[in-house]
């Protein structure tokens, strides 16, 4: 187990369950100097059970008993709240009530200065003493800039708008000095990280500060950073994605500086409509039923107004396009798509049927949240060649071939007509008999 004071570890040690079968429970004890006394337990940790495991260990703690190291002086007869000090002694100070102390539950009963009794709200009537110490000293300013690694750097103090002289300073538990005339003190840190710094001065509560240590070209790194979040203070930036559907929510998050820091309360306008503000995280979720290019404004008191551009597209989606594998040049064709509504409202949109990149067609078409739709085009090539059918991100090609020549269909058929109409009349003027009777002869 490890004690830590103000987050820094002060004492560890294992802890062994006692070797008693029937209560294997133990203390943690920490124990300190106070005065001329030695080895003072001021906190006890009482253990319950340990478990230990491969994997993990777990020690449960019912119970904590504390007292203050900063020992006060008293003398015999002392009146204390409702407490006098009868006699002290090297094993312990006698103290004793006059009259009874009545523990009503659910009551704090004042003892002695800041000695309280705390009474629970319960009929057993459980309670415990408690002390609080408060701080009476003055206060005092501490200053401490980041630094450079082997570079000097100075600690001051303050008493409000004063210097303040004669302040013991120590970093990381170690005194480096007290503050000069001009409430200063010099100090070269010697290895990088953050470090504790706390100021003491006799009728003045301590401060405490972090001390940041830096390589050269880390603080060289820093103050640009710094230097650029100067530069961008009070600008607003909106976060927003670029393109959107129509319906669907999506997040805007301004902020402001080169960290980035969430903006609360900022005004946020849609095209010129307000749409709300930000929250405490400088977000705001919204839904736009408008397609098309929007302007969203970001504005604030005490801030610079800031705008972006965002796209709503239709929530309809072509899935499929579907063209012949071959057509014939002069010779209709027919184009179908399947149009999918992904989104949670009915949409309407125009669909405009490209043919080698340049539109050909357009058509309107209404599609209910989730449903599919078909939309239908047609076209003629008039030469052969390949043909790129596209819509939206759809695209296909098409082999128009060159159509079949029918001069020859036209020639057989005036042959066919000529030969019917000579027989025709070969037969009406008896002409036809004629030669069937001279060929029959022959």
């Amino acid at each position: 187990m490890a004690l830590a004071k103000d987050g820094k570890e002060v004492d560890s040690k294992v802890v062994t369950p006692s070797s008693d079968p029937a209560d294997r429970a133990s203390n943690y004890m920490y124990k300190v100097d106070i005065g001329s006394e030695k080895d003072v337990p001021i906190i006890v940790a009482h253990v319950q059970s340990v478990f230990r495991s491969a994997e993990s260990d777990l020690a449960t703690v019912d119970g904590i008993f504390q007292v203050s190291d900063s020992a006060e002086s008293v003398e015999e007869g002392e009146i204390h709240g409702k407490m006098k000090v009868e006699s002290l002694a090297d094993d312990g100070i006698t103290m004793q009530n006059d009259g009874s102390i009545s523990l009503g539950r659910n009551r704090i009963i004042e003892i002695m200065e800041n000695l309280k009794i705390e009474v629970a709200d319960n009929v057993d009537r459980l309670m415990a003493p408690t002390a609080t110490k408060v701080g009476e000293g003055l206060t005092m300013t501490l200053n401490v800039p980041a630094a450079v690694v082997n570079k000097t750097v100075l600690i001051s103090t303050k008493s409000g708008s004063e210097t303040l002289s004669g302040v013991q300073i120590s970093v990381d538990g170690k005194n480096i000095g007290t503050t000069d005339a001009s409430g200063s003190v010099s100090y070269i840190p010697k290895n990088t990280g953050t470090f504790d710094v706390v100021a003491k001065k006799s009728g003045y509560n301590d401060r405490k500060a972090s001390l940041v240590v830096r390589t050269a070209a880390e603080a060289a790194a820093q103050a640009a950073i710094e230097q650029a979040n100067v530069t961008l203070a009070n600008r607003l930036t909106i976060n927003v994605p670029s393109q959107v559907s129509k319906g669907e929510n999506f997040l805007i998050t301004v902020v402001e500086g080169i960290n980035q820091t969430p903006v609360e309360g900022a005004d946020i306008f849609f095209d010129d409509e307000s749409i709300g503000a930000t929250s405490d995280r400088g977000t705001l979720t919204y839904s736009a039923n408008a397609t098309g290019e929007h302007i969203l404004k970001a504005q604030k008191d005490g801030f610079n107004d800031t705008i972006r551009k965002i796209l709503v597209t239709s929530s309809l989606k072509v899935i499929s396009l579907n063209v012949p594998e071959k057509a014939s040049a002069g010779q209709e064709i027919k184009i179908t798509a399947s149009v999918q509504n992904a989104g949670k409202e009915t949409d309407s949109r125009k669909f405009d049927l490209k043919v080698n990149d340049s539109v050909v067609d357009s058509k309107n078409l209404t599609v209910k949240p989730g449903e599919n739709a078909t939309v239908t085009f047609s076209y003629k090539p008039k030469e052969p060649g390949s043909y790129r059918f596209g819509l939206d991100d759809q695209v296909k090609k098409v082999n128009v071939e060159k159509a079949q020549s029918s001069t020859w269909l036209i020639a057989l058929i005036i042959v066919l007509l000529i030969a019917i109409g000579a027989g025709y009349y070969l037969y009406t003027t008896g002409d036809l008999e004629k030669i069937k009777r001279r060929l029959q002869g022959r």
